[in-house]
């Protein structure tokens, strides 16, 4: 019986480990949220379930569910994209996956290691879009709840 080498056992162990963190904390995080919307329910306060719930629930499983999925995908593909990286670059430099950079016409390739599937850009542009629209709507909120 051939055993896999020691480097592949311990990224299957850490990556388990961090899914199973990383799951459980948004399902948390979830039932939180959830909970919130029974509260808002009992008191009948619809602003509240406009303005906090709904955007509460699209900015985090548009964001964390969304790095679970990057977690389940790493450890299928045995990828060895640093998640990190991934979701900073996600914010920092929307659309732009291996991390590079143009100064003064030079073009620094950072790590194209971390380019885990094809349109990975443009799914990643659209999370950002996404997981931001709730900052948008608690602006109008706020102003909704001063009225």
């Amino acid at each position: 019986m051939k055993l896999a080498p020691k480097g592949v056992v311990l990224l299957f162990r850490f990556t388990l480990m961090t899914l199973k963190r990383c799951g459980s904390g948004v399902a948390q995080m979830n039932a939180g949220v959830v909970l919130s919307l029974f509260n808002q329910r009992y008191f009948r306060d619809k602003l509240s379930i406009i303005c906090e719930f709904i955007p509460q629930m699209i900015f985090l499983n548009a964001l964390f569910g969304y790095l679970c999925v990057l977690i389940i995908a790493k450890w299928i593909s045995g990828s060895y994209a640093d998640l990190y990286h991934i979701m900073i670059y996600m914010f920092l430099q929307p659309g732009n996956v291996d991390c590079s950079s143009t100064t003064d016409g030079v073009t620094t390739v950072g790590c194209p290691r971390n380019k885990m599937y094809a349109g990975q850009a443009g799914f990643q542009v659209s999370r950002h879009t996404v997981g931001n629209l709730p900052l948008l709507d608690s602006g109008l909120c706020s102003l909704l709840h001063k009225m």
